[in-house]
């Protein structure tokens, strides 16, 4: 899926229902390659919207806090209780893509 939050006034909005609407004990991946934080057509309702799903992911600063900056996140929806593998990574702009990496344990029992 890809949400383009800085031309689309619909993309926070639709990347909030997409993960709104992802199931329960899912590994959720996510990425930014140029700029999440501008949304000049996003209500600020909207954006917070989407911040929140982010955050219920495992996000804790939901978008880079630089303008082209990236931002790469391994997220889990679903309780966050033995999730000790939630990753998040930024690169400021013009210092190339935001790389992430995690083991990701054989996971049994409520988390999956």
């Amino acid at each position: 899926m890809v949400f383009d939050t800085h031309a689309s006034s619909t993309a926070d909005d639709e990347l909030g229902a997409y993960i709104d609407g992802l199931q329960e004990n899912v590994i959720v991946l996510i990425a930014v390659a140029d700029e999440a934080t501008y949304g000049n057509h996003a209500s600020e309702e909207d954006k917070m919207g989407a911040n929140l799903q982010l955050i219920s992911l495992g996000a804790k600063h939901p978008r880079p806090a630089e303008y082209r900056a990236s931002w790469a996140l391994v997220g889990y929806k679903g309780p966050h209780d033995d999730v000790e593998w939630i990753r998040q990574v930024q690169a400021p702009a013009s210092q190339g893509p935001s790389e992430i990496s995690v083991q990701i344990p054989k996971i049994t029992g409520s988390c999956m």
